[in-house]
């Protein structure tokens, strides 16, 4: 069951959406359904990190 969430969130993540990659990021940081790999959390992290201030950013030139 948990494998098919990865699945579906990996897919959305890939297309830029900012709550699968987060939910990818716990999943990795937990080891919920995937092999914990803190590393790949970090990254995931660091993806909607830079999502949001380009979200803000962009709000403020708007």
């Amino acid at each position: 069951m948990c494998e098919k969430a990865v699945d579906y969130y990996r897919l959305a993540a890939e297309q830029g959406d900012p709550r699968a990659q987060a939910n990818l990021r716990w999943m990795y940081e937990m080891g919920y359904g995937v092999h914990q790999n803190r590393k790949k959390a970090l990254s995931y992290y660091r993806d909607v990190r830079n999502l949001s201030l380009r979200g803000r950013i962009s709000e403020a030139k708007g």
